[in-house]
């Protein structure tokens, strides 16, 4: 079995897929399965995911149907992984550090008590040009200070131990955005958590990103998931007043603009 499972999935992103991919491929750790879920893309991504289909770790999955949302195609590929952990990728970002998969898995096997391990990140536009970079907390202290009232973590920058994210129900289905939040959240309550002071990911901000089309979706769902865990992680109050202000903030601006 492969130590690591790279997570995939993707739907008519083939103009960013073969970048994600060759980001895979530069990695110095190669212990590795790469799993690409297609939703029914109507784009050449087929023709993209062929030409990497020689190397063995690779496998393409291509469902005749779109799935009803993205939290139920990450539970197909999260069951279907083999790893030890699980890494990842979302099919229009990058890896920008060779050396990123390296680094956390000799982390998380030398800390038993850690489930989750992800790093910073560097803001690129369409074009793969950088528009701006951070940093998320590092540690477990201060993750779990903060973590109610932001997310500390981008998803294509973590890797978390499978058997957990399993036992504790995997993706929640029921949330259309979000769904990343709510299982680092229950991926918390069972062991500690950290960034790495490094950046590890290129992530891509562009028109058709759910963080842009979806913003105020987004922020309402992260309401209903703070509340779920407002006794697992402290200063509730004070994070949910300031999403709630974040929310009539982008509610008014929308009808100005209007």
């Amino acid at each position: 079995m492969p130590t690591v499972s790279i997570n995939i999935i993707t739907y008519n992103r083939a103009n960013y897929l073969k970048e994600a991919i060759e980001s895979i491929l530069r990695q110095s750790f190669t212990d590795w399965e790469l799993l690409i879920l297609d939703g029914a893309s109507t784009d050449n991504t087929s023709e993209v995911v062929a030409e990497f289909l020689s190397d063995q770790r690779i496998k393409y999955i291509r469902l005749t149907e779109r799935t009803p949302n993205i939290p139920v195609a990450r539970n197909i590929i999260l069951q279907q992984s083999q790893g030890e952990y699980v890494a990842v990728l979302d099919s229009d970002d990058v890896w920008c550090d060779d050396r990123k998969l390296a680094k956390q898995i000799k982390f998380l096997n030398e800390h038993q008590d850690y489930v989750l391990a992800g790093g910073g990140v560097i803001l690129i536009n369409s074009d793969s040009q950088e528009t701006g970079r951070y940093l998320n907390l590092g540690t477990d202290k201060q993750i779990r200070g903060s973590i109610l009232s932001k997310n500390q973590f981008a998803h294509s920058s973590v890797v978390y131990r499978r058997a957990v994210a399993l036992e504790v129900g995997r993706y929640n289905e029921a949330l259309s955005i979000g769904e990343d939040y709510d299982l680092f959240l229950r991926l918390g309550r069972q062991g500690k958590v950290m960034n790495f002071p490094e950046y590890f990911l290129s992530y891509r901000v562009h028109s058709g990103s759910i963080c842009v089309a979806d913003w105020l979706t987004g922020l309402s769902n992260n309401l209903l998931i703070i509340k779920k865990y407002r006794n697992d992680y402290p200063y509730y109050v004070f994070a949910y007043l300031r999403r709630l202000v974040r929310i009539i903030g982008g509610q008014l601006l929308s009808l100005v603009k209007k």
